[in-house]
């Protein structure tokens, strides 16, 4: 009889525990997915400030806005460097990835391809900083598209 009351205590610390454990990004999952973007950025506005500006309060914030089209807001909500710490490798890239795209598209193309070159060769970041530098009339802009064109050109 002990042995079952032990065991039942733990099978309720471990159900209360996972309970407690629970997606808090749960009131926000159906507006994404139904694309109701305008309410699913109100309803994560209204999570606990740790949720929401956690990393992945910060990335689904920059989606969000990206897919309304506020590229300025979705390149700040967009965690980078050690705000995007704790989230997996590709997430933490892709975060990087968006904030430059949202950057350029904003019209701050001198802070997108400081953002471009820390993805390395890969060849579409490449293309978008020479592409950013065209647009912001830097002297390097054609060497860098033809240099983009020489090493990519199957990709891009």
């Amino acid at each position: 009889m002990r042995l079952a009351s032990v065991s039942l205590c733990v099978c309720l610390c471990l159900a209360s525990e996972v309970a407690a454990q629970a997606d808090p990004f749960e009131p926000v999952a159906p507006l994404v997915r139904q694309r109701e973007d305008a309410r699913a950025l109100a309803a994560l506005g209204r999570l606990p400030r740790p949720v929401r500006e956690g990393p992945r309060g910060r990335y689904l914030r920059g989606r969000l806005l990206e897919r309304l089209g506020r590229w300025a807001d979705a390149a700040e909500a967009f965690p980078v460097g050690e705000a995007s710490a704790g989230l997996p490798e590709s997430v933490r890239r892709d975060a990087t990835r968006r904030r430059a795209i949202a950057l350029a598209r904003a019209g701050r193309c001198l802070d997108a391809i400081a953002l471009f070159e820390t993805l390395g060769d890969e060849p579409l970041a490449q293309a978008r900083a020479a592409e950013c530098r065209l647009a912001a009339g830097r002297d390097d802009a054609v060497e860098a598209l033809r240099g983009v064109v020489r090493r990519r050109a199957p990709v891009v």
